[in-house]
């Protein structure tokens, strides 16, 4: 992963998602606000529900997966130990499984917020005000974004797993 951790960017998508249901409050009319609220019982909030528990689902299993995988096939690995020594004399502090344990934290944290998304559905969902739809309504833009952004570092690190199998094979 690069420089930027997990905890960084559940923090900037959430503060994303917060401007999102801000700015919603602020812009929108009384009439408008209503409008959302009606919309988002009849259309949205069972697919959201159903959606959001879903991937956390999927993405629990992904996470036991690649993580467990990854420990086995690159980070425990001879040759991976070479290269980690000679990176560990230019930089002392490094940590061996660093890089794991960030995607690790990042993967839990896409879970969680897609958990935390999916529950806000059907409670406070289920709240007759503009307010519980917007705020239901922006943590699953939240959820959406962390996806998003799992799925990116996934393919990061399939490649330079794939990078690591083809060059222990030369």
């Amino acid at each position: 992963m690069t420089n930027i951790g997990a905890k960084s960017i559940s923090a900037i998508s959430g503060g994303i998602s917060a401007a999102f249901s801000t700015g919603a409050f602020l812009i929108l009319s009384h009439c408008q606000l209503y409008l959302i609220l009606d919309f988002f019982q009849k259309h949205l909030r069972e697919p959201l529900f159903i959606g959001l528990l879903t991937v956390a689902a999927f993405l629990f299993s992904l996470k036991t997966f690649i993580i467990v995988t990854m420990k086995e096939n690159v980070y425990g690995t001879t040759a991976y130990e070479k290269k980690w020594r000679k990176a560990l004399e230019l930089s002392p502090g490094l940590k061996r499984y660093a890089g794991l344990e960030r995607f690790s934290l990042l993967l839990f944290s896409s879970v969680l917020i897609s958990l935390i998304a999916a529950v806000l559905q059907f409670t406070l969902g289920l709240v007759d005000e503009p307010y519980a739809a917007i705020i239901s309504i922006g943590s699953a833009i939240w959820s959406i974004a962390m996806i998003f952004v799992s799925l990116f570092y996934l393919q990061i690190n399939l490649r330079s797993w794939f990078k690591f199998l083809d060059d222990s094979a030369t």
